[in-house]
């Protein structure tokens, strides 16, 4: 178990089905409570899920300029739950839940990518798009208890995705100048696919025409081009340049691969040449120094951004503050002063190898891991433009907030309901394990509570039926509005409620 997963009373962890998902998939999360001792004033459990992207450019250039940007993608946060009463009973705990990540064409994540190195002659380039799940144990009030958090990582869908399919390109050859034709060279590509992991092989099969060419074609060379587009703004604008955009782009080769060519007047076979390039064998060159700290002490980078980094070629992502795509380029080198082949090239999509997403510490559970499961995954959170919606028909649209800034109201999980209301059969039974037995008072307290949400409950429904005859007696024109009978739903709600703390 992670150090920082630990506080006075005992762990908290939060975990997810997967360490990678494509946009429009549903993460399956589960939260890890154990606690050593019971917690007093522990009302809710607050879920925050944020992601972020920034493109930082340090000129050593006196022709270049600075530059930087940054856009904060998903900054959500909500109650997942609250706890009636507000304690929770020292034993351990498992809450399951589950999120939906958008998948629009406006504001679509954009793949996680980290970025660190120097460009030649230009300066120093930072890129950056991370995800993050926070978990935190509230007391009643804001202050937190304990809390955790998860990086997680979002992959680009393909774009197009086609396999075992063929490109074809021809080119006139000269012997020394263009007044000197050498006849016709042509090349046809079939490529197995137009989309990869980090650290797979680009394959593809080759079939180089010459005999209408005197001209030797020498070799066949196979690139991988990384072009990268961005746009900040000034870091020491003036004032009169505050919105002012500034474009930064690189081209750039990042692997490249030759093989023998053919002669002149000759044909090789129906995609007799293979060609392939490994992109697990591209340098990342990631810069890993860092700025130091408030205390002159040198800070490090998370070690799930060092394997990302480092154990395989960044992905391609499309986001608004930057963009990474990858090209592979086929061509073929031909004897000649004018021989500039244009070659075959296919736009293709790369995505983070399982070995990238998985630089996280292992968790083992401790051996006596037993605990209280608590499911709900019947609240699903669906983002839409940054705002989620709750499809839940147990919590009261009124209720909701639209202010991302601020928690939701949660789902109600009766403390005295896990498992069961305690008894004197089965109260020894389920505290032996923690080596401590419950007090008469916390029975007494979880007992009171199980009376008083029947009690809610009992009044709610019947609220809800006199509501329903009396607009059953009214004139269409003097019905009550629906809102009204909500409020007055959340009063009777909210002093309930009360009795609880």
């Amino acid at each position: 178990m992670p150090m920082s997963s630990y506080f006075a009373s005992g762990f908290m962890y939060i975990e997810t089905d997967k360490n990678v998902y494509y946009p429009g998939q549903t993460m399956n999360i589960s939260i890890q409570l154990s606690l050593t001792k019971e917690l007093d004033s522990v009302d809710r459990i607050i879920i925050s899920i944020k992601g972020k992207e920034s493109f930082k450019f340090n000129s050593n250039n006196k022709n270049l300029k600075s530059l930087s940007n940054k856009r904060q993608i998903v900054n959500e946060t909500f109650t997942l739950c609250n706890f009636a009463p507000s304690f929770l009973p020292a034993q351990d705990y498992t809450f399951v839940f589950k999120y939906q990540i958008p998948d629009t064409l406006v504001n679509q994540w954009p793949a996680s990518f980290h970025m660190k190195r120097d460009a030649i002659n230009r300066g120093e380039v930072k890129f950056h798009t991370r995800y993050r799940i926070t978990a935190k144990l509230m007391k009643v009030g804001q202050t937190v208890v304990t809390k955790n958090t998860k990086r997680f990582f979002i992959a680009k869908k393909p774009f197009n995705p086609r396999q075992n399919f063929i490109e074809v390109t021809q080119q006139q050859v000269y012997r020394f100048t263009k007044l000197c034709s050498a006849g016709i060279n042509v090349a046809k590509v079939r490529f197995e696919r137009n989309f990869y992991l980090a650290d797979e092989q680009i394959k593809a099969r080759c079939s180089i025409d010459n005999t209408r060419s005197s001209a030797k074609c020498t070799n066949i060379v196979i690139r991988l081009i990384r072009t990268i587009k961005a746009y900040g703004y000034l870091q020491n604008r003036p004032a009169n340049q505050q919105n002012l955009l500034y474009p930064f782009e690189e081209n750039l080769v990042v692997a490249s691969q030759e093989f023998e060519g053919i002669d002149a007047g000759k044909k090789q076979e129906d995609f007799s040449k293979e060609v392939s390039l490994f992109l697990d064998a591209v340098d990342q060159k990631f810069k890993q120094s860092r700025k130091k700290g408030p205390n002159d002490q040198q800070r490090v980078h998370n070690v799930e951004d060092l394997a990302f980094a480092n154990k395989g070629i960044q992905p391609s992502t499309v986001g608004q503050v930057f963009s990474c795509l990858y090209t592979v380029v086929i061509n073929r080198t031909i004897r000649g002063l004018a021989n500039y082949p244009t070659g075959v090239s296919v736009l293709i999509n790369i995505n983070p190898s399982l070995e990238q997403v998985n630089g996280f510490e292992k968790v083992e559970m401790p051996q006596n891991w037993n605990p209280k499961y608590v499911d709900l995954r019947n609240i699903q959170f669906i983002v839409q433009n940054n705002l989620p919606t709750v499809n839940n028909n147990n919590i009261n649209a009124n209720n909701a907030n639209n202010n991302a800034n601020l928690p939701r109201n949660g789902h109600i999980v009766k403390i005295s309901q896990m498992p069961s209301q305690f008894s004197d059969n089965d109260q020894r039974s389920l505290f032996k394990k923690q080596g401590q037995l419950p007090s008469q008072d916390i029975i007494d307290k979880l007992n009171k509570a199980s009376e008083a949400i029947d009690k809610f409950n009992s009044q709610s429904q019947n609220l809800r039926r006199d509501t329903s005859q009396s607009n059953q007696g009214m004139n269409e024109n003097h019905k009550p509005s629906q809102e009204n009978s909500d409020d007055e739903y959340d009063t009777v709600q909210q002093n309930l409620l009360e009795g609880f703390q």
